[in-house]
């Protein structure tokens, strides 16, 4: 009996890639069934509003389905970057200003081929995308990472498929971290891949043990010193990171790099996390060392809480005043941590705010090195930078240049931090820029309280209440609560450009 000949083959138009967001209502069917309609209704004002606040157009959407309890839509791919950060933190603040009751929202992030022709055609955004960034919303770990945390802190908890964050986060395009996400495994019937967790502002159960409960073999690991590294606690660092991290040019590296070397430990007070960077890389080109960041979770810096692996160099940042204040515990701690250090091969290097390591400074002074001269001893090259007080009188030099935006707010865990990071209940997250402007800086305001602008010889500061154009030695001021002595305080912000501004007469405007 002879073989059937092959029938024809037939090759297709690859359809274009799309960029794909599915969200869900956490528990729709438990309110009332006269509350469901309005639920359902805010579920696209909230994304409308989160995506303008975020500089997305909310009319870019393609092939979007309303489910009721939930929504997706698809979008370019090039606005994956902007949806990850900062569509995502400000879909939790979109969040927390709406009125009760509060909404829960699970989000999914996904990239894939799907057909779209522009219009409203019936096989608009079907596909195995599709389906898979609904495999992803369903998934186990990210219904644990809500369930895991304060229903009345966070709102939103992401998952971001392997291939947005291979594409997008690893590589460097967005302003979220690799730090900041967790990696899991989404199982859903048939689907089976890795996948990425992203709580902007994490709580409860999910601070003290993670996004997801780590399994009791993994805490025996723990206890034992040698979990952590690459599954738990610690993430790989990009290699565009590390070849970017080459270019910082603080003085002192070299130093610092020989004493991580001798004692395994080397802390850099006001170093940046670039710095740190470079010195683990400098560190891996010597001796192998794979370069890892720490991945925190805590309400405090913990020493049990740090990865500990052998041939690892790991980076831990210690930028936020709500979660990163060290004190002499940890320091203690820290002292006694550099002989597992060193009995595993493992080296670590601390960045930190200089005002977050007060307590620490004295009990770590012998693995502590200074990059840069002391603040007020050298000002940043040329003549245009900001200096910055703080309300007990510390103080630091920021150089504008290169700069076009300096941003200025409150610490958060849900965006960006800050350029110029004050921890005040009565400075917004996102209080005031200062942007250039053809050849000129000004201040405008952001937030619900507005900054005040001292001009140079006025004796009274007045409001901003839109936007101000800034010239040499005038001073934003940033009021905190009082001093226990009831005085006022506040954050100044001089700003210094004497061959543009000096002579420039200017107002504020409306």
């Amino acid at each position: 009996m002879s073989e059937s000949a092959p029938g024809p083959r037939f090759s297709r138009d690859l359809p274009p890639y799309r960029a794909l967001v599915a969200v869900d209502l956490e528990r729709f069917s438990t309110h009332p069934s006269s509350r469901l309609p309005v639920l359902s209704e805010a579920v696209p004002r909230v994304l409308e509003d989160a995506m303008r606040l975020a500089g997305l157009d909310w009319a870019q959407r393609r092939f979007p389905q309303d489910a009721g309890d939930g929504y997706v839509f698809g979008l370019p791919p090039e606005l994956l970057p902007k949806v990850l950060h900062p569509f995502l933190p400000l879909l939790q603040r979109v969040l927390e200003e709406r009125e009760p009751p509060r909404l829960r929202m699970r989000v999914a992030v996904h990239l894939g081929a799907l057909p779209d022709s522009g219009g409203d055609a019936l096989g608009d955004g079907v596909g195995k995308a599709m389906n898979d960034v609904h495999r992803l919303l369903d998934s186990a770990p990210v219904r644990e990472a809500l369930a895991r945390t304060d229903p009345e802190v966070t709102l939103v908890a992401a998952i971001v498929s392997r291939r947005v964050y291979a594409d997008v986060v690893e590589a460097g395009y967005t302003a979220l971290r690799h730090g900041e996400l967790t990696p899991v495994r989404a199982q859903v019937k048939h689907f089976d891949e890795e996948a990425w967790l992203y709580v902007p502002v994490p709580s409860g159960a999910a601070l003290r043990g993670g996004l997801v409960e780590v399994p009791a073999t993994a805490d025996r690991d723990q206890d034992a010193g040698t979990a952590g590294g690459r599954g738990h606690g610690a993430v790989p660092v990009p290699r565009g990171e590390l070849a970017t991290a080459r270019d910082e040019r603080q003085l002192g590296v070299a130093k610092a790099v020989e004493l991580l070397q001798a004692r395994h430990l080397a802390v850099l007070p006001g170093g940046s996390r670039a710095t740190g960077l470079r010195l683990l890389d400098g560190l891996s080109d010597e001796t192998g060392v794979s370069v890892l960041e720490v991945v925190k979770r805590w309400q405090r810096p913990a020493v049990a809480n740090l990865p500990l692996e052998p041939g690892c160099g790991y980076l831990l940042n210690l930028n936020s005043p709500a979660t990163d204040h060290a004190d002499s515990a940890f320091a203690e701690d820290l002292r006694t941590h550099v002989a597992r250090l060193i009995d595993v091969g493992a080296y670590l290097v601390v960045t930190v705010r200089a005002e977050l390591w007060r307590e620490c400074r004295a009990l770590l002074e012998s693995y502590s090195i200074e990059l840069t001269e002391p603040p007020g001893r050298r000002e940043p090259r040329g003549t245009l930078f900001l200096r910055v007080h703080g309300p007990d009188g510390e103080g630091y030099p920021l150089s504008l240049g290169g700069r076009d935006e300096v941003t200025v707010g409150r610490p958060d865990q849900a965006v960006a931090h800050p350029d110029i990071a004050v921890d005040s209940d009565w400075v917004s997250r996102d209080h005031c820029r200062l942007r250039s402007r053809e050849g000129r800086w000004w201040l405008e305001r952001r937030g619900k309280n507005a900054p005040w602008l001292l001009r140079r010889g006025s004796a009274e500061p007045e409001p901003v209440e839109e936007r101000a154009q800034l010239r040499h030695g005038d001073v934003i001021r940033l009021r905190v609560r009082p001093g226990d002595d009831g005085l006022p305080r506040h954050w100044s912000v001089e700003f210094h450009d004497p061959q543009h501004t000096e002579t420039s007469p200017q107002e504020i405007q409306p």
